[in-house]
């Protein structure tokens, strides 16, 4: 405290806070104008990115739609990704407790014991479970866009199914 009351009265503690001030105050005039200019470039990205992902959900969700095997085949890759992401983050979970239980009780490490493989490090082991549970996310990032083409492509599907219905009465 006694520092600032000092520098209160130092000259160049006053001219060093004006040239602060005066760059702070041109830089804030140049910025000002420039924010807008940023974000309207970010909105537009965005914006596009949503347009283009919006196209492609509406393309391949016709594509699957227009035919069962595709939509099996569809449906069959999200199960089998879920079930892998499960599996990869049980794998990364129970990775650290396993290592800390063989760590304690070395003869009943299967891996040591059979294949004669080093020790492996609690730095290796964390490696490796977030190497796992980024792989992991990573799987289940695109899943709520394929959840979004499935349920067009049903909807899709269904509003052809009693389309032809409609017909058939029609006819009869």
């Amino acid at each position: 405290m006694v520092d600032i009351i000092g520098n209160l009265g130092k000259l160049e503690w006053w001219v060093n806070t004006i040239i602060i001030g005066l760059i702070v105050s041109i830089t804030a005039g140049f910025i000002r104008d420039l924010i807008p200019k940023w974000l309207s470039g970010i909105s537009y990205y965005f914006n596009r990115r949503a347009l283009r992902n919006t196209y492609f959900i509406i393309k391949k969700s016709r594509l699957i739609a227009s035919n069962s095997n595709l939509f099996l085949e569809y449906l069959l890759s999200m199960y089998l990704s879920v079930l892998l992401f499960i599996l990869l983050i049980f794998a990364a979970t129970a990775f650290a407790p396993l290592h800390h239980f063989y760590e304690l009780n070395p003869q009943y490490d299967p891996f040591r014991t059979a294949f004669e493989f080093p020790k492996l490090s609690g730095t290796t082991i964390g490696v490796v479970s977030i190497i796992l549970l980024l792989s992991s996310f990573y799987l289940f990032y695109g899943f709520p866009r394929r959840v979004k083409i499935l349920n067009r492509a049903r909807k899709i599907s269904f509003r052809n199914a009693r389309l032809t219905i409609r017909k058939d009465r029609k006819k009869s």
